[in-house]
């Protein structure tokens, strides 16, 4: 077996005792055993001065023998002394509570204090004797009358199994009363934590007097105590100073200080702060704990310890995170609902090696301010796809072409992005999955399908114009009159969630529609001759004469017209083909799609004839202009008239008219003829034949003594004999 000597002095010639440390007990560092055992000499004792006495140590093992002498506290059967331990009345061995030995810490570790006096120097006087300590076991039971170690294994033994300790000691005092020696015994060897222990000890160079282990009377224990206080600042992410100190954007900066005040009656030893939120922040030197080396102020002397009354400062920061805001904080308080309240808490904690420990909390208030706004924008594209330079929608066909952008203008991420535009969902619907959402963006995600703080997404969506919108007036009545008001109206709306809310914004864009009805009408006609060959001068020279009509009638807006009617006082009848006493759209000859309305762009075709009268001619035409005569302008003048609604019941009408030039031609020849070509008597008769002839277009009236009418290419003969 292995041999150790220890000293608790620095030499034997003369013997001194050795001083284990500069401070006072429990600083100085003593002599430590490998079993963690810690022995100091009675210089770093903070009682050495006390008097000795009753009220001071609790003696619970007195042995004494010359030579060498062992004993135990083990029950006897009447008092708690075996072998050469001191059975006496004033108990200077007895039973030892567990609870009453004194616990110190050091370094985080608790130890047991036991107190050994040497007393080899008989009656207080001559010289100083060297005591050795050879064995001490130590055995824990709940019988509080144990009367042997039989069957007990030592729960601590300065001795074992490879190594045989031998401790040299030495009676510094003279006299009882006082420790020459404290022990710190590792309270890790109690775990069990038994209600009793019995001790047993070994000594060698003895000279008759005792060795007397020994506690700590428990007084009142002084209280160990302290105070900690956190307070919080919110910087900007550029660290300026945060005006209303909330936490309104991810980046911020929540600054704290932790201040830690002894408030108590002993010395704090080891001050450890927890605070998981900003842990790493305070372990300024990055050893994994928050200690006495990390603070920035208050260890005035500066011997790392927590002196009364002194207040030790630590700082760490927070960089508020977009998850924080998004999930309101960290801190749900005893509220009904499972919500966070808004709010970061810090929670910190101290602790110390005397057992004093405090925690608060700190909390900053959290804005939580979800938003998300909408617009939209409309260009209008001809039909063709070129760019309408009024932006105003004038055609069937035209194209508004959309761009809406959704941007989250709040502080909190949003998510299940979904938009909705009754007129252009199929459009914006890119993956025709039914829904318009992120994977129909044209851009602006990240690729998270998150619609994140300061993120826009765009779409873009097309509608085509159609006919019914122009004749509608497009699709939105603002003062609900009945009409509308000659846009078209497009709304978008998005919805979005957050943890716990749901939000929505709407924008509307209106286009404007020119919104124009119109119908024309034309005419244009043909002469023909009355076998119905063309006439080759186009000019009305005999009746009997032919005009035949085209007339064309279209629609020269935008707007479909209905109700299409048309007059014509020359050739009504002739216009009328199906005789019911109306011109419309049944008496077209073409043009009509069978819809009987006349839609944008569409012509109908209408023809009638007229048959030149004499009297027509005899009347110069059927038209005086306003000129000083009163006589007609040798023209057949012909008036057609449309008339038709617009889709929203407006009067439209046009009319024009169409001149046929006349040739007034009255001319008149006169010839005589007589009977005989010569006379030869007197008394011949010679008769003469006048004819008359009507050579021209017109009727001519007074011809003759009769004053009779001669019509064109006639003649009128006055006949009668004369004697010569």
């Amino acid at each position: 077996m292995a041999e150790q000597n220890v000293y608790l002095y620095q030499s034997q010639s003369p013997p001194e005792s050795i001083d284990t440390g500069p401070g006072d007990f429990p600083v100085a560092p003593g002599v430590v055993l490998a079993d963690g055992t810690i022995f100091y000499t009675w210089k770093d004792d903070p009682l050495r001065t006390s008097s000795s006495g009753t009220g001071i140590f609790d003696p619970f093992l007195t042995i004494q023998e010359s030579g060498s002498q062992t004993g135990t506290n083990l029950f006897n059967g009447t008092t708690y002394a075996t072998g050469d331990a001191i059975s006496s009345s004033d108990n200077r061995t007895s039973l030892l509570e567990i609870s009453k030995i004194p616990v110190v810490g050091i370094g985080g570790m608790q130890y047991l204090e036991i107190r050994l006096d040497l007393n080899e120097v008989g009656g207080g006087g001559g010289s100083k004797s060297e005591v050795v300590m050879t064995d001490l076991k130590i055995y824990g039971s709940n019988d509080s009358q144990l009367t042997s170690f039989s069957g007990l294994m030592p729960l601590y033994s300065l001795d074992t199994d490879t190594l045989n300790r031998t401790v040299y000691m030495w009676d510094d005092f003279k006299g009882s009363g006082r420790s020459d020696v404290v022990m710190l015994i590792p309270k890790s060897y109690f775990e069990s934590n038994p209600t009793y222990l019995y001790f047993q000890a070994n000594f060698d160079g003895t000279d008759g007097g005792f060795e007397e282990f020994s506690t700590l009377v428990l007084q009142a224990p002084l209280n160990p105590a302290v105070e900690i206080i956190k307070t919080a600042d919110v910087l900007n992410a550029d660290r300026s100073p945060d005006a209303d100190d909330l936490v309104d954007s991810a980046g911020d900066i929540l600054t704290y200080t932790v201040s830690a005040t002894n408030v108590g009656e002993v010395v704090l030893t080891n001050p450890v702060i927890t605070d998981a939120l900003i842990l790493e922040s305070l372990d300024r030197n990055d050893d994994g704990i928050v200690n006495a080396q990390d603070i920035v102020s208050g260890d005035t002397n500066s011997n790392g310890v927590m002196d009364i009354g002194e207040t030790w400062v630590w700082q760490g920061e927070y960089v508020v995170s977009q998850n924080d805001l998004d999930i309101r904080g960290n801190y749900d308080g005893p509220d009904p609902g499972e919500i966070n309240d808004n709010i970061i808490r810090n929670d910190v904690a101290i602790t110390t090696d005397e057992g004093a420990s405090a925690s608060n909390a700190v909390d900053s208030l959290l804005d939580y301010k979800p938003l998300v706004t909408i617009n939209k924008l409309d260009d209008v594209l001809n039909s063709d796809g070129t760019d309408d330079t009024d932006d105003v929608i004038d055609t069937a066909g035209d194209v508004i072409q959309y761009s809406i952008s959704v941007r989250n203008d709040g502080n909190i991420t949003l998510r299940d992005v979904v938009l909705d535009d009754p007129l252009i969902n199929e459009a914006l619907d890119k993956n025709s999955d039914g829904i318009v959402n992120v994977l129909d963006s044209t851009g602006g995600d990240d690729g998270n399908g998150q619609l994140d703080v300061g993120e826009t997404w765009n779409f873009s969506g097309s509608y085509i114009v159609t006919q019914a919108d122009m004749d509608a007036r497009g699709n939105y009545d603002e003062s609900g009159d009945g009409t509308n008001d000659d846009v078209i109206r497009n709304a978008a709306s998005v919805a979005v969630k957050t943890l716990d809310q749901t939000l929505d914004a709407t924008t509307r864009v209106y286009t404007q529609i020119d919104y124009r009805p119109r119908i024309t009408i034309e005419k244009t006609e043909d002469l023909f001759n009355s076998d119905q060959s063309a006439d080759s001068d186009g000019v009305i020279d005999t009746a009997g004469d032919i005009i035949k009509y085209t007339v064309t009638v279209s629609n020269g807006g935008n707007i479909t017209l209905s109700s299409v009617s048309l007059t014509d006082a020359l050739i009504a009848n002739s216009l009328d083909k199906n005789d019911d006493s109306v011109i419309n759209v049944a008496d077209a000859v073409s043009g009509d799609d069978g819809n009987g309305l006349l839609d944008v762009g569409e012509t109908w075709v209408f023809t009638g004839e007229y048959t030149v009268t004499q009297a027509d001619i005899d009347n110069r035409g059927n038209f005086d202009s306003n000129d000083i005569d009163q006589i007609n302008d040798d023209v057949m003048r012909n008036v057609a008239a449309v008339t038709s609604k617009s889709s929203d019941q407006q009067d439209l009408s046009d009319d024009v008219f169409i001149d046929t030039r006349l040739i007034y031609g009255p001319e008149l020849a006169i010839t005589k003829t007589a009977n005989v070509s010569q006379v030869d008597a007197s008394g011949d008769e010679i008769v003469y034949t006048v004819t008359v002839e009507n050579r021209g277009n017109v009727t001519l009236t007074k011809c003759g003594g009769d004053r009779s009418t001669v019509g064109p290419n006639a003649d009128h003969r006055l006949a009668g004999p004369r004697r010569l």
